[in-house]
């Protein structure tokens, strides 16, 4: 990863232009690699004319010029310095607003542009959630990632007082239609498969997890990931697998990180997928010092922020949300 790149700036040396003009010359790379390719740029560019597009910040916080260009107009122009001081849109990028929660994948309602979905709802008998089953009076999307009872959850019972689509993979499906649910709600995927609901697009990856029902046997070993598309957005629940390949493909916006450690992803794992899938937010997720999976959240952040410039970490209380518009933020207070 990142010796296309490399091979390319030693040409462009050799070359001696002028002028370069340089279009995301470090996506989709590893921070390792992204270091490597910034030295090789900063001796590229020495006593040349640069033009460089780029959503890292890191690539161009360096600039003589900065030009922010939203819906293909020019907002703001400006060096780092001018443009973090003006408070506008570059600096909502840069400086992140601060805000906590943790509503998790295990029980969390998501409305987007009016479809509400709910991901591995655990909400009865959940010792962190601030909303019980009884209060969901409506629902478009009930998403089950794994067998486990904690993702599980109250799917079933959702798809069956809302009439909400049930997604999750083949075998799961198979077991909520053993349980009641009508076959016209189903939608069945594997790894690498998409389907849309409303204007909702949910596409499954793999992930490295455990997989069981104590009631039912699932012959199929793995969990799987999920990517959500919508409105130009896409966000992830995603664990430790090719988070690079992920990031190049989808490249989501918001991702939701598990870093509990012991059952998923710790601290150190978490940081370094983060800085494989290069979201602007990263919201962690699957940890409770009541629950027996602490984690370091302010830690995390430090790691994040290190390998992985301009993401910004929002862990988030029960009861709190967050919403994501073109690059930046806002989380709500507590409910």
């Amino acid at each position: 990863m990142g010796q296309r790149q490399l091979v390319v700036l030693a040409r462009v040396l050799l070359m001696d232009p002028a002028v370069i003009i340089l279009d995301e010359a470090t996506a989709s790379v590893d921070p390792l690699t992204e270091a490597l390719i910034q030295e090789g740029l900063d001796e590229v560019l020495r006593d040349r004319t640069a033009v460089v597009v780029a959503h890292r910040l890191s690539t161009v916080r360096h600039a003589d010029r900065i030009v922010v260009l939203r819906a293909g107009r020019s907002i703001e122009q400006g060096d780092h310095e001018s443009l973090t001081a003006a408070g506008g849109h570059y600096a909502s990028c840069t400086t992140p607003t601060s805000g906590t929660r943790v509503w998790s994948t295990s029980s969390a309602g998501r409305r987007s542009g009016g479809t509400v979905s709910y991901f591995d709802p655990w909400l009865d008998d959940n010792p962190t959630t601030t909303v019980s089953r009884d209060q969901v009076d409506a629902a478009d999307i009930v998403l089950a990632t794994h067998g486990h009872a904690d993702h599980i959850g109250d799917s079933y019972e959702l798809c069956k007082r809302t009439g909400a689509a049930f997604i999750s993979h083949y075998e799961l499906c198979e077991v909520a239609k053993a349980v009641g649910l009508s076959e016209s709600t189903l939608l069945p995927l594997n790894p690498g498969g998409s389907v849309t609901v409303a204007d909702v697009e949910v596409t499954m990856t793999q992930a490295h997890h455990s997989h069981s029902l104590s009631d039912h046997v699932l012959p199929h070993p793995l969990p799987e990931g999920v990517l959500y598309h919508t409105g130009g957005v896409t966000a992830g629940f995603v664990m430790a697998y090719d988070n690079g390949l992920i990031s190049q493909m989808y490249r989501p916006q918001v991702a939701i990180l598990p870093v509990g450690g012991k059952f998923t992803m710790g601290v150190r794992e978490g940081a370094r997928a983060a800085s494989l899938v290069r979201a602007d937010l990263v919201i962690p997720c699957h940890y409770s010092e009541a629950l027996g999976q602490p984690a370091d959240i302010a830690e995390l952040a430090r790691q994040v922020e290190f390998l992985s410039p301009g993401t910004a970490v929002v862990p988030l209380e029960p009861g709190q949300s967050v919403v994501y518009t073109a690059s930046s933020y806002e989380v709500s207070a507590s409910a």
